[in-house]
């Protein structure tokens, strides 16, 4: 016991006069280790709930913003403006978002508007594929992600202006090729059209020059004859270049009117019948109605048939019966000038109309290339349409049609 005291009060005082406080010391030591204890449990079961409350607190917080983050990231498909839609394997539209509804319809069974799948079933990606698409006049690039063997989902990109800004500028620069090329057939129209005349003219005035006195009264006439020809063929040319020039303008100048058949024919009837004479050719007309009134520009329907006359003598050999016939029903007037020369190729027919575009087979036979051009645009100024009917060295049928009065046109 007295060992157990000083091992207690950590000291070498042993009295008889502690002998009470040996008797008593044992149970006031532990009173105040029970009540210490007692203490630091209620403290250590007070923090526990503190920390258990707090956790709890925690938890709660962390789930409300879990549940947060997830019903935001579950609205962007639905707030995007972008089309989304997911498909199953069988091509079966499982969802599809406001956007998509929107684009492509409300309803997703529609396989004229929701029939995706095959588009880039054929495809070979392993997560990823892009592939244009067009729907009603839009323009999407359509991005593929393969979520799993059975699930796809596909995002719509609209690349409509784009697009379309591409094609404009594909556009422009087909039409400037295109122009590009008018103007080097143009220059090289031109050239040859001014250059073999001018040769012509050149050598006949030559032959003149140094040896008129040694020249018969006919050859003369024939050399005179010659120049004369290939100055009214230039004459012709600039008269067709500067109408193809000015048809902006002369559109502004149309002043249609009531002219009876008969009236148009003796228009043209001086300027065609000297080419047809000097080829010894047959005018056959086929005019039923020579009072026939029609609504026409009196200038420009003569320099239809003149046009159409001239091209078919000057491809007809001599000798030859070029038809012309204007027959009218109660609405339509219909101009026909058939011949039987050259004709034209069936895979040039298309280009025919076309300005500075000539037939292939025309060898040394001079002409402008504008006059059809100039043609067609005055008969649609008419509100008509003409159109040919040709074989190679089978000849051809050139055929005018326009309104037979006013209020057609």
């Amino acid at each position: 016991e007295s060992r157990y005291l000083f091992n207690f009060n950590n000291n070498n005082m042993l009295t008889s006069n502690n002998t009470k406080n040996r008797k008593y010391g044992r149970g006031i030591i532990n009173s105040i280790n029970i009540n210490s204890l007692i203490k630091t449990t209620k403290q250590l079961k007070e923090k526990e709930k503190e920390n258990l409350k707090e956790f709890k607190s925690n938890k709660i917080n962390d789930e409300k913003e879990n549940e947060i983050t997830l019903r935001h990231l579950a609205s962007i498909p639905e707030q995007s403006d972008i089309p989304i839609i997911e498909l199953n394997s069988e091509g079966t539209v499982m969802y599809a978002n406001n956007s998509a509804l929107t684009q492509f319809g409300e309803d997703t069974t529609n396989k004229a508007s929701y029939n995706f799948f095959p588009i880039f079933a054929s495809e070979q990606f392993d997560e990823q594929c892009t592939i244009e698409y067009s729907h009603k006049n839009r323009f999407y690039e359509m991005e593929v992600h393969r979520l799993s063997n059975a699930t796809y989902r596909i995002f719509f990109y609209d690349i409509t202006t784009e697009k379309r800004a591409r094609n404009e500028l594909l556009d422009a620069l087909a039409q400037e090729r295109q122009l590009n090329e008018l103007k080097t057939h143009f220059v090289r129209t031109v050239s040859h059209e001014f250059r073999t005349p001018l040769t012509s003219i050149l050598m006949s005035a030559e032959l003149l020059r140094h040896h008129f006195d040694k020249m018969s009264a006919d050859q003369r006439k024939n050399e005179l004859d010659k120049i004369f020809k290939r100055v009214v063929q230039l004459e012709e040319f600039m008269n067709d270049f500067i109408t193809h020039a000015s048809i902006d303008s002369l559109r502004e100048t149309f002043l249609p009117d009531y002219y009876s058949i008969q009236q148009i024919l003796d228009e043209i009837h001086i300027s065609i019948l000297p080419l047809i004479s000097t080829r010894h050719q047959n005018l056959q007309l086929v005019v039923p109605h020579p009072h026939q009134t029609i609504f026409v520009d009196k200038s420009m329907i003569a320099f239809i048939v003149i046009s159409l006359l001239k091209n078919a003598s000057r491809y007809s050999p001599e000798h030859a019966t070029i038809t012309l016939e204007f027959l009218c029903t109660e609405s339509i007037v219909y101009i026909k000038i058939t011949d039987t020369g050259i004709g034209i190729k069936s895979t040039e027919l298309s280009d025919l109309f076309s300005p500075f575009i000539r037939g292939s087979n025309v060898g040394n036979e001079l002409g402008s290339g504008l006059g059809l051009y100039i043609v067609k645009e005055f008969v649609e100024l008419h509100g008509g349409t003409v159109t040919v009917e040709s074989e190679e060295d089978s000849g051809s049928t050139f055929t005018v049609t326009l309104p037979l009065t006013k209020r057609n046109i």
